[in-house]
């Protein structure tokens, strides 16, 4: 799990792309693990399948994608190359306790210059 989450952020910190053959909306960011432990161990018990393997990790891998393009595509402002030249766009991946033995997984994005 851990190597999915690494390769998804490593993707995310590459300059949008917005060529006609390519089409990288996202991107320019970087994305913080917060106890990255914690996380992998979460997106693991809750899918992995022991008879499909690394293969049923791909989809606790859908659930990230998904809550970053959810945040991504809700801030402020249009996609463009632009965004390229200024600095990385921060977030953070984490763990947040909903209940007294439960824990949903969320993606904010960090503030800069408070």
């Amino acid at each position: 799990m851990h190597r999915f989450l690494l390769d998804f952020t490593h993707d995310m910190r590459l300059p949008i792309n917005l060529h006609s053959e390519a089409k990288k909306f996202f991107g320019h960011s970087r994305i913080s693990i917060v106890d990255d432990g914690k996380v992998c161990e979460h997106l693991s018990k809750q899918y992995h399948v022991k008879d499909f393997g690394a293969r049923s990790l791909e989809t606790a891998l859908m659930e990230v994608e998904h809550k970053f393009a959810m945040l991504y595509s809700n801030m402020e402002g249009l996609v463009t190359k632009d965004i390229n030249e200024g600095m990385l766009q921060g977030f953070s991946l984490r763990l947040v306790k909903v209940g007294r033995d439960e824990s949903s997984l969320t993606v904010t994005a960090d503030v800069v210059g408070q």
